[in-house]
């Protein structure tokens, strides 16, 4: 009970939540550490990852590894040259990371989208929510991707909701702000594309 106190007065004085300094940590810290265990018979399979802008696809970022489980999909990168903090990262529709000539959130320039042609998030049950990893909302929610000061993202984000054949044949898009898991504001607020991989 002291310990809960003290962490109440201590809120009061920084004005800062507890689940917010929480956010602040890395993964592994928060205690959001990917399980370990091996891949389903071996099933696996490696995605490369760009920058995205309205001119198109960009520099290489580096690589997800995906990987089946028993219960759930492990996705492992392997990157750097992000933005450092946590990023909405999604299952997008379409297997096309190029630029579409759509309005819409992200836009850059003349009406240009990075990486519209990815099209929405990946929705097969037509649920029409986004409600995150742990919802009952679109298959394609995946947890955040969390990237270090120096640019690298090197932490495993676990999905339980998800198999590996959910991401074959459609795209992994990285965002440019955290994503909140709910539809306020659109999409939990990530924004932007900043990066994306089409899945064969």
């Amino acid at each position: 009970m002291k310990s809960k106190a003290a962490i109440g007065a201590l809120t009061l004085i920084l004005g800062t939540s507890p689940f917010a300094v929480a956010q602040e940590r890395e993964p592994a810290e928060r205690g959001e550490t990917a399980k370990e265990s091996e891949p389903v018979n071996g099933q696996q399979q490696t995605v490369e990852i760009h920058s995205v802008s309205g001119d198109g696809k960009g520099k290489f970022l580096g690589i997800i590894r995906v990987e089946n489980r028993v219960d759930g999909t492990l996705f492992q990168p392997q990157m750097e040259g992000l933005p450092p903090g946590l990023h909405g990262f999604h299952i997008h529709e379409n297997p096309n990371c190029t630029a579409s000539a759509e309005e819409g959130q992200g836009a850059i320039g003349k009406d240009m989208v990075p990486a519209g042609n990815a099209g929405g998030h990946l929705d097969p049950g037509i649920k029409g929510n986004h409600a995150g990893p742990y919802g009952d909302g679109h298959v394609g929610d995946l947890p955040n991707l969390f990237v270090r000061e120096d640019g690298t993202a090197q932490h495993p984000v676990f999905a339980p909701r998800v198999k590996l054949m959910d991401v074959k044949s459609h795209a992994l898009v990285i965002h440019e702000n955290p994503d909140n898991y709910t539809d306020d504001p659109e999409n939990g607020g990530s924004g932007a594309r900043i990066a994306c991989g089409a899945v064969p």
